[in-house]
């Protein structure tokens, strides 16, 4: 097929969590400073961890999840590059680029309140030690979940006592091991919340401005919207899993092995190439239908909709080394090769498509998703149009040409159960799925 026919939907409404304006109650600072944290020996101790400038950090598995108990110390990314330490205030604000300080620029904080990093560090994706990754939101959440829900997260995450948090530090019991200390953040004017608030950097994946960040106050751990890569703080690092892969911005993406193939389990949403060269975002409808040459890529109407459907490439993006290391975009054969291991084209696509009607449209027919690839309906963008059938249609670039202006597809529908093969311009925006080299 050379186009997708057009079909008016609705777009579902997805559930996510609610992210609170940046409004935090603020309180005087009661700790002391360059402090021990208190020696912790909880039942799920873990061992340590060591990163590239030679910090040791005790680490501590809650569920599933393997996170350091300690704040991060480094001044170098783990490719060994120096993050700048900045001290002087309007040199921090004007920073576009990585940088680091101590409370109060005081490096006798340290310990054990760590570092305090800017977006433009975290945005590096390398800022983990290796193995390692600055947790992303829905990371956060598994963790509150697992102790209870955000409502009483906090508590079980906070360092009891009044030795570092201002009394009354309500309901803290540090039954997790997690060791939150009250480190505050750097504003643009100045040092805030020390004693009184711990907050640290989520992943960046998606816009400037949309800074998902934590705080941790009385009983509850909540999610605070931010809005600018200058605020400086701590981050606390959690281990890789080995079924999960990070692309270049720091997102992590869930795989799945089919067959003698490894594949993502979920969309890319990366907005650059793997050594870090941005990718063009084009969300006018008119400039995405003028572009004959450049790559590009789109988001949704909403971030929560760009984290669970990933973002939109046309294929000169999708074909030019998108994927994560060790990773690449599928030849056309390679697709074929996975649908061999499915059989019969009818039944390919429900058994690689997420089950139930949470984001598939309902009948959903076929879905079994029995090969836990978990395809998702993100619709896609025509060379001259905005985003369409979200919710109908699941559409994955291949890297290998039809014709000078089409490029081959896989792709499945709402309404049937089978996989489908297209050819489509190299203008229009599709899903990609990376498979493992």
């Amino acid at each position: 097929m050379n186009n997708f026919k057009t079909i008016n939907m609705k777009i579902k409404n997805l559930a996510f969590p609610l992210l609170f304006s940046a409004a935090v109650l603020v309180l005087v600072a009661g700790c002391k400073k360059g402090e021990q944290v208190p020696e912790i020996n909880p039942p799920g101790a873990s061992g340590i961890v060591t990163d590239v400038d030679g910090n040791v950090y005790k680490t501590i598995q809650i569920g599933t999840q393997i996170w350091m108990a300690e704040n991060l110390q480094t001044t170098r990314l783990n490719d060994g590059s120096l993050i700048p330490l900045v001290a002087d205030q309007s040199a921090w604000n004007q920073l576009t680029s990585p940088g680091h300080c101590f409370y109060n620029n005081d490096a006798s904080y340290k310990i054990p309140y760590g570092a305090y990093y800017n977006g433009y560090a975290v945005k590096t994706g390398i800022l983990a030690p290796e193995g390692w990754h600055v947790p992303t939101v829905d990371d956060w959440y598994i963790l509150f979940d697992y102790l209870g829900g955000s409502s009483i997260a906090g508590g079980k995450l906070k360092e009891a006592g009044t030795s570092h948090w201002q009394s009354p530090n309500e309901k803290a019991t540090n039954e997790s091991g997690f060791t939150a200390l009250p480190g505050g953040w750097r504003e643009n004017h100045s040092f805030v919340y020390f004693g009184s608030a711990a907050m640290w950097w989520s992943s960046i994946s998606q816009g400037e401005n949309e800074l998902p960040q934590l705080y941790y106050g009385h009983g509850g751990a909540y999610m605070i919207l931010a809005n600018s890569l200058e605020k400086g703080h701590p981050v606390r690092c959690l281990k890789n899993s080995d079924a999960v892969i990070t692309d270049i911005d720091g997102n992590q993406y869930k795989t799945t092995i089919i067959g003698t193939q490894t594949w993502m389990a979920e969309n890319l949403r990366t907005t650059k190439y793997r050594n870090g060269t941005p990718v063009q975002k084009v969300s006018d409808s008119t400039e995405w239908g003028s572009l004959t040459t450049g790559p590009a890529y789109c988001v949704y109407n909403t971030s929560t909709d760009s984290i669970t459907y990933g973002v939109l490439y046309n294929w000169r993006a999708a074909s030019d080394a998108i994927c994560p290391e060790g990773w690449h975009l599928p030849s056309d054969e390679e697709w074929a090769t996975l649908a061999a291991f499915l059989g019969a084209t009818s039944v390919g696509g429900g058994k690689l498509k997420e089950t139930g009607t949470a984001h598939w449209q309902s009948p959903n027919t076929g879905a079994s998703n029995e090969t836990d690839f978990t395809a998702l309906p993100g619709g896609y963008r025509s060379q001259n149009s905005s985003i369409r059938d979200i919710g109908k249609l699941g559409a994955f670039w291949s890297s290998t040409q039809n014709t000078a202006s089409f490029a081959w597809i896989r792709y499945m529908e709402y309404n049937t159960g089978s996989l489908e093969r297209g050819s489509n311009l190299k203008g229009d925006g599709l899903s990609i799925r990376c498979v493992k080299d």
